[in-house]
């Protein structure tokens, strides 16, 4: 049910026999509104938007209620569902149907496993040209969240970051998608218990490991029997350029797998053991986001997000790749974070999505650990990949050339 907020009244209200006291029945049931006890109305800088009292914000464009179990439970489209407990708003995990499935967290794999050798992700970009402008568009880019937009961000770990799965003989479960138009239809194999990226953008990975498919949904959550998610992509192993249709977007708004670009702590174990220095590296692009993009994309992505032409230097395609300049000394740089900057040099990054300035993404794994300390800090007096940064990232971090003809602003 989707009830439309009406912020000029005070009053409760009663759905299917329960109701917040002191029991009022709106005189309009598809317009409500609630005690200030429970809301407020939020700030300017907020957008208006009511604001639960435990701070859990919920849009004031529409709430979707249920009942459930006795529980009156409310949501919108980009947020998790929350039951009243009479004193309070919670957050309500529902109960799953059906057992978790049979999965593996965060196996190991390997390039050649999961992207074809003509794909963009493995080419080599350390011989392209350099755009014309970009200094610009890095220093565009990098002053929106100062001072941390002058570095990279390492947006993985024991604690953060996306997690993966693969697995064999699950069923198929159905898939509600928001934006069906660009979404490829369930049922998928998948299973119940694969894990969602903990925060806001809630990536689900999985491999179907019996038909040798990746599965990625966006904003993903569990609904009864299966999954509900804003976008659900496809992709068959290995993965092609081409896997989606032009003009459709995935679980990244550029329409690129998610799980091609993210540092996974199996190929970093992988790339410190190769005994020459020169072959320490992923092997491919790594995934990175920026606030400001423009509409308009370049192969590899599919897709654009914003409404805001393109145009430079502060609005770049999704699509977009970047680099470190091969002339950069990485000897300063403990040994993990050099294989960081070699793979940025090698092969850079591809904008995948809108988000925070220079965040490169990689997996939710605790096996982290292990090197958490040479990459977020000085270790024996090298330098990790937080230290990188200041003036250096704004002299040793490069756009790649692209021609204007090649950017898609209309599908």
């Amino acid at each position: 049910m989707k009830l439309e907020i009406d912020l000029n009244i005070k009053g409760t209200v009663t759905l299917d026999g329960l109701s917040w006291p002191p029991v009022t029945p709106p005189t309009d049931s598809t317009r409500v509104t609630f005690e200030g006890s429970l809301w407020t109305l939020g700030e300017p800088a907020d957008g208006g938007k009511l604001v639960l009292r435990d701070g859990q914000p919920v849009g004031g464009a529409g709430v979707e209620f249920k009942v459930e179990a006795g529980l009156l439970l409310l949501k919108n489209d980009r947020a998790d569902w929350y039951k009243w407990t009479g004193a309070g708003w919670e957050l309500h995990t529902p109960t799953d149907t059906g057992g978790p499935g049979n999965f593996a967290l965060n196996p190991d794999l390997t390039v050649a496993q999961l992207l074809a050798p003509e794909s963009s992700w493995r080419r080599r970009v350390d011989g392209l040209t350099v755009h014309p402008q970009s200094a610009a568009i890095i220093a565009a880019q990098a002053i929106v969240y100062p001072p941390t937009g002058h570095r990279f961000k390492n947006d993985w770990g024991p604690d953060e970051g996306i997690p993966y799965s693969a697995g064999t003989g699950n069923p198929a479960v159905p898939i509600t998608a928001l934006y069906d138009g660009e979404s490829d239809p369930g049922p998928h194999a998948i299973a119940l218990g694969a894990p969602i990226e903990p925060g806001s953008d809630k990536h689900l990975l999985h491999i179907d490991q019996t038909t040798g498919r990746l599965i990625e949904l966006g904003m993903a959550r569990r609904q009864g029997a299966g999954f509900w998610c804003e976008a659900c992509a496809v992709f068959p192993l290995p993965i092609k350029d081409d896997a989606r249709p032009l003009g459709w977007t995935s679980a990244d708004a550029a329409g690129l797998p998610v799980l091609a670009g993210l540092v996974r702590f199996d190929e970093m174990e992988r790339a410190l053991a190769e005994p020459d220095t020169a072959n320490q590296h992923l092997g491919h692009a790594l995934r990175f986001t920026l606030p400001n993009t423009g509409h308009g994309f370049i192969a590899p992505a599919r897709h654009y997000a914003s409404p805001i032409p393109y145009g430079l230097p502060n609005r770049p395609p999704l699509g977009m790749r970047i680099r470190i300049k091969s002339t950069m000394d990485l000897s300063a740089f403990n040994v993990p974070t050099q294989v960081l900057l070699r793979t940025l040099q090698l092969f850079g990054a591809i904008l995948a999505d809108n988000g925070s300035a220079f965040f490169v993404t990689g997996t939710h794994d605790s096996r982290w650990g292990k090197h958490w300390d040479a990459i977020t800090g000085n270790v024996d007096g090298k330098a990790g990949f937080k230290q990188f940064g200041g003036q250096s990232f704004l002299d040793n971090v490069e756009a790649i050339a692209w021609d204007d003809g090649d950017v898609v602003t209309q599908v």
